[in-house]
């Protein structure tokens, strides 16, 4: 496991990243919202502000374990600060308040896991082995400090100008506590914070880095630049230009969040924001191979999903298609959707960066995400591989298959753990029928579910195979193949179709 290395010489930029001339965070673009921008702001803010409950500054909620949300607030608090009419500065200030009052910064909370991390909730107790047992991702989440330190961050650069000096103060104290804290995560010992699990790597880097800048830390400094370069050399290892954290289609929204960060509130002499123009760029690229524009999807295998059609429920990601292309050409569930408005709580934060994303991007990769498949392109046939750690060059590898109206993907992966839930090694998509709206068609997924921790699951055209290579050492869920089909209409099911070739 590579441990953070503190003190480091001035880190030079490598590879083709090298060869780049992008202006710096310093030279950002005045803060504007265009019509896609402000359609998402304006959601966003309709959600949170109906969920705000104006007698404790708290956005309400139950997803995080109690009644209110310390992540939704946050979320919230930067988009009363560009909105800024009526009592929104207000409270805007009271919400900020409340969301630093919830870090744990007791001496009780010292030496624990969750020590300078935040409270999920407002209502809920410390963690505590009676009541609420200490549990990582449950009775406290350390990504906590990354959410919201990059929304200090945020807020900071973009709208300091209408806080109080005092508040800025309390919030650049928070924001190093929250640093100290990501950077206290080491992989190991009950933390798995990684240079792989991207969307947290990503905002480490941004956090220490900015904070050291800050704080005339060269520590810190060095620490962030380690921790951006870690991610960046994953990156690019073996050529591949793949996150080690790959094909998620929800936590791409937060690591694309994060890398518009690096580009617009880095400090000025920090090779984030090189390193961020870099990684988007080949990032949206890979995202437009993998964009079936016909089905509205992006093809598998997925690293990492909740949600397997983006058409009925949200993936984070799809917020950035919205802002990029409108919400008609976009791959998007509606709004009255629960993950529709869980992930669009983030919406306002989104939208402050879209501008950044659109001066980042190429005009030839957005117009890839409204290419349709067939007619002269003809199928996409292709491969990626993945590398997990810099450590060793032990790869996974992605084989898809796309045409029109069906697409593939499939992974060959081989590890120690099996990756749990959220990873998909297999999975098919189809049209399965047409609505009265002619980009918004049926689609439905066969899924294979992980049981195991080797799997060799591989596409062509028209043909999928999966098998267990190590079914004859015992290792454990090779004894079983589990597969979901999901999302079949009804019309499919009322015109006598039939589901075949499974």
């Amino acid at each position: 496991m590579r441990l953070p290395r503190l003190a480091l010489a001035a880190l030079p930029l490598l590879g083709s990243a090298q060869s780049a001339s992008f202006p710096s965070s310093s030279d950002r673009s005045p803060l504007s919202l265009a019509q896609y921008e402000q359609e998402v702001f304006d959601v966003a803010m309709q959600l949170n502000d109906w969920a705000w409950e104006s007698s404790t500054g708290w956005v309400q909620a139950d997803d995080d374990k109690g009644h209110t949300s310390t992540r939704f607030t946050v979320w919230y608090a930067v988009g009363l600060l560009h909105r800024n009419e009526k009592d929104d500065l207000s409270n805007a200030i009271w919400a900020i308040e409340n969301v630093i009052s919830l870090q744990y910064v007791d001496t009780k909370s010292n030496n624990t896991p969750w020590y300078w991390d935040y409270k999920l909730a407002s209502d809920i107790p410390d963690p505590n082995p009676d009541t609420f047992p200490a549990e990582i991702y449950e009775s406290y989440d350390p990504n906590w400090t990354y959410f919201i330190g990059i929304q200090f961050i945020q807020i900071i650069e973009e709208f300091s100008h209408l806080l109080p000096a005092s508040l800025l103060s309390s919030m650049e104290e928070s924001t190093y506590r929250a640093a100290r804290h990501l950077m206290a995560r080491v992989g190991y010992d009950g933390d798995n914070l990684v240079t792989a699990y991207s969307n947290p790597a990503i905002g480490r880097a941004l956090i220490v880095s900015w904070v050291g800048e800050r704080r005339g830390d060269a520590n810190l400094t060095r620490a962030g630049e380690r921790y951006g370069r870690d991610v960046w050399e994953l990156f690019t290892a073996g050529g591949h230009d793949t996150l080690g954290e790959y094909n998620a289609p929800t936590y791409y929204g937060d690591d694309v969040l994060g890398l518009l960060q690096w580009v617009r509130h880095a400090p000025s002499n920090s090779s984030l924001p090189e390193w961020g123009r870099y990684i988007l760029h080949h990032l949206w690229e890979d995202i437009a191979q993998h964009y079936n524009h016909n089905l509205k999807n992006m093809v598998g295998p997925y690293d990492r999903v909740y949600h397997r059609n983006m058409l009925i429920d949200h993936n984070i990601i799809t917020v950035f298609f919205w802002i990029l292309l409108g919400r008609p050409q976009s791959p998007v569930a509606p709004v009255g959707m629960s993950s529709s408005m869980y992930d669009l709580r983030q919406g306002a934060a989104f939208a402050l960066v879209g501008q950044t994303l659109k001066e980042v991007l190429e005009e030839s990769t957005i117009r890839k995400l409204v290419q349709r498949l067939g007619g002269g392109e003809g199928d996409r046939v292709f491969e990626r591989r993945v590398r997990v750690s810099l450590d060793n060059g032990t790869e996974r590898v992605n084989s898809v298959w796309m045409n029109e109206n069906v697409m593939a993907g499939g992974q060959q992966v081989a590890e120690e753990f099996n990756r749990g839930p959220q990873f998909t090694p297999l999975i098919l998509h189809w049209k399965s029928g047409t609505t009265s709206l002619a980009e918004r068609p049926y689609v439905s997924f066969f899924q294979l579910y992980a049981t195991a921790s080797t799997i060799n699951a591989t596409v062509t055209p028209w043909h999928v195979s999966v098998s267990y290579p190590n079914r004859t050492e015992g290792q454990e869920g090779t004894g079983v193949f589990q597969y979901l089909i999901g999302d079949i209409p009804a019309p499919f099911w009322k015109e006598g179709n039939n589901v075949s070739y499974f």
